[in-house]
């Protein structure tokens, strides 16, 4: 005799022999082992575009998304070949975000933040929020570059920080190199850099970093905005790493050969310069 068992929305079809028309006494439950349904596993790459870029979780695939995301870095900063400061680099961060099938993400990749010259343009800011630089005379500051995140439903989730960008301020703060993306974004003073991830503040998630003024450079993105020159933080906290100086935190295992989120740098090649900081990138692994 067979019996069909609808469990779960698969079909058990169990063959019960004719003659176990009834448990004995020591038996109590019929035990069925099912395997689970199997899924199926990959990952892709996001690089940095200047807009929203949208992941819909393919047919099949396990509903446990990693993310992996580095920060762009800040632009760099050129006063002469003895006076010239590199941007900070991104920041890093991970998080695991469970999908219904064939579910959706929203993916933002920082830009790195422009670099400036003296008596060039101001540094731009690094999409989609780091905060611009300015140039005042012979005051330069650079850009500060985007925050990377990853949404849900409008939500941020995962959140790399920006690295601020470096200056060189004549009147008087002299060089000073951008705060690495992941820091601390009370500090006033950018040369001190990073600190602690997932930073409290008002509205926190996707905010814009401080523009410079006056020479000054602007802050990186993040979960909590960067101030002049620092870094914007990251999120989640437990899970997340400040750069260290000009070079992206978790560098190493960055999908890009240690060069994607590095902070901006500065020199001269026929004509003096300097360089935007390098944008950020997004993993994601199911």
């Amino acid at each position: 005799m067979r019996r069909v068992f609808l469990v779960l929305g698969m079909v058990l079809l169990i063959t019960v022999p004719r003659a176990a028309k009834a448990l004995t006494a020591g038996q109590r439950f019929l035990m069925i082992e099912v395997a689970a349904p199997s899924c199926t596993h990959g990952s892709q790459i996001f690089n940095y575009t200047g807009s929203d870029q949208i992941f819909t979780l393919p047919a099949g695939a396990c509903l446990e998304v990693t993310v992996n995301a580095w920060g762009a870095g800040g632009g760099g900063a050129y006063y002469t070949a003895e006076i010239k400061a590199a941007g900070g680099g991104g920041g890093y961060a991970t998080a695991v975000v469970t999908l219904a099938p064939s579910g959706s993400l929203t993916v933002r990749v920082g830009g790195g933040g422009g670099g400036t010259t003296t008596g060039g343009s101001a540094g731009i800011s690094g999409w989609p929020n780091g905060g611009a630089g300015s140039v005042n005379g012979t005051s330069v500051g650079g850009g500060g570059g985007g925050s990377s995140s990853v949404l849900k439903d409008g939500i941020v989730m995962v959140e790399a920080g920006g690295g601020g960008g470096g200056a060189y301020i004549s009147t008087g703060a002299g060089t000073s190199f951008g705060g690495a993306g992941g820091g601390n974004p009370s500090q006033a003073s950018w040369a001190t850099g990073g600190g602690t991830a997932n930073q409290s503040c008002a509205t926190p998630g996707n905010q814009a970093g401080t523009p410079g003024a006056n020479g000054y450079p602007g802050g990186g993105g993040g979960w909590c905005k960067g101030l002049v020159g620092s870094g914007g933080s990251g999120y989640p906290g437990g899970a997340s790493g400040t750069g260290n100086g000009a070079t992206a935190a978790n560098a190493a295992a960055a999908p890009c050969n240690n060069t994607c989120g590095a902070g901006g740098t500065s020199g001269c090649f026929w004509s003096c310069y300097a360089t935007y900081g390098r944008n950020g990138i997004v993993r994601l692994s199911w």
